[in-house]
């Protein structure tokens, strides 16, 4: 996985979510405020 993937799917998740960093995706998921769910 290159670099640019991880940095678009960062971008792709981040505005999804609202949230503006690793750290608040990571707290976010912890706290609940996020659910997972498995893309097959």
């Amino acid at each position: 996985m290159s670099e640019k993937t991880v940095e678009n799917n960062l971008t792709r998740l981040f505005a999804r979510t609202g949230c503006r960093s690793r750290l608040d995706l990571t707290l976010a998921c912890m706290q609940g405020r996020l659910r997972l769910s498995s893309a097959a």
